[in-house]
């Protein structure tokens, strides 16, 4: 029997405190010594992946595209073909009758007389610098994803489909243009032709894609 005076005592009375090594926390509390939230001694951190499982963005094993890489193949070589028929296109081969038929030469003809000279914004842009521009940046995303950098499913696709993009458009601009100096001058010359056959070439390219090898 307890004294008379002996008050009672509070449940968990000389129980160890939270943190305590002795003892154990209580039920849903995260274990001693770890910040609240963060995983136990010995677990992976929050969003790590686990032994057997593959990372995020790679095939799994059950995946078609396990074991497979990507290398350089056609596809670069249809690449590198149209990358050159838009440089002779824009550079070397004529798109209009006489001694300033180049697209060069259209090009400055069009910066100098100005949009409103011009009458057609569209044929304005393409000539003045939408031409070069596209040229360059698609034949690089050609390059990149047909050699392929990287050479992964993912980094293959990321990169061939904003390359295909722009080879779209600039072979729609380029047909565009085609079809104004066309109506203008009458008659359509090598330049213009070598030139829709490069857009093709890259837009195949970009089809094609990378070589897929199996490790």
């Amino acid at each position: 029997m307890s004294a008379p005076n002996e008050q009672p005592q509070p449940p968990g009375h000389g129980q160890p405190p939270y943190g305590s090594p002795y003892g154990q926390p209580a039920y849903g509390q995260p274990p001693y010594g770890s910040p609240y939230g963060q995983p136990g001694y010995g677990q992976p951190p929050y969003g790590a992946v686990g032994p057997g499982h593959p990372g995020y963005g790679r095939p799994g094993p059950g995946s078609p595209w396990a074991g497979v890489r990507f290398a350089p193949g056609v596809g670069l070589v249809v690449a590198l073909a149209g990358g050159l028929c838009l440089v002779l296109s824009l550079f070397a081969l004529s798109w209009a009758k006489g001694s300033k038929g180049s697209f060069g030469d259209l090009s400055s003809a069009a910066r100098k007389a100005g949009s409103k000279a011009v009458g057609d914004g569209t044929l304005y842009t393409y000539l003045a610098w939408a031409g070069y521009t596209l040229v360059i940046l698609a034949v690089v995303l050609a390059l990149v994803a047909t050699l392929p950098v990287p050479p992964t499913m993912a980094g293959n696709t990321y990169v061939r489909v904003p390359a295909s993009l722009c080879a779209g458009i600039g072979g729609f601009l380029h047909a565009f243009t085609m079809g104004k100096i066309n109506t203008n001058h009458g008659s359509l010359l090598a330049g213009e032709w070598i030139g829709l056959v490069g857009w093709a070439l890259l837009l195949i390219a970009m089809i094609l894609g990378a070589r897929r090898v199996r490790s």
